[in-house]
């Protein structure tokens, strides 16, 4: 194969030229998945309960409030699993104390399913 040299002159674009007549375009990027999922709304009695919480009780309070969210009409209860949880900073083994300090104030109630299953939480509306 013979290679013929190329003339890159002959291909240049005067930059000045090629724009011209043509306005400045601002082009917004596109926004992350954190951006995308919005806020959360908390019920100003669950704020004052929490108040005096740990902030485990608060990562848990707050991922319950985001599932809540996702229920079907009619449902009230949600089971929380160790990855849902996971997600927010709570392991394993901080789920059951934060529970217990969460339906001691009485914002929810934690019914077990049985072992090796997760539990079923009902939220209660403070008033």
């Amino acid at each position: 194969m013979s290679r013929r040299p190329t003339d890159l002159s002959i291909m240049a674009v005067d930059m000045a030229e090629g724009f011209q007549g043509q306005k400045p375009v601002h082009v917004r990027p596109e926004p992350t998945r954190r951006q995308r999922k919005g806020f959360l709304l908390l019920p100003v009695a669950w704020v004052k309960a929490l108040a005096t919480m740990p902030p485990e009780c608060h990562a848990v309070a707050y991922c319950l409030l985001h599932r809540r969210r996702h229920l079907h009409r009619g449902e009230h209860r949600i089971a929380v699993g160790n990855r849902a949880l996971t997600k927010v900073g709570i392991t394993w083994r901080t789920k059951p104390s934060a529970f217990r300090l969460l339906e001691a104030a009485g914002l929810i109630a934690v019914k077990a399913r049985g072992e090796r299953k997760s539990p079923y939480v009902t939220l209660h509306k403070l008033e």
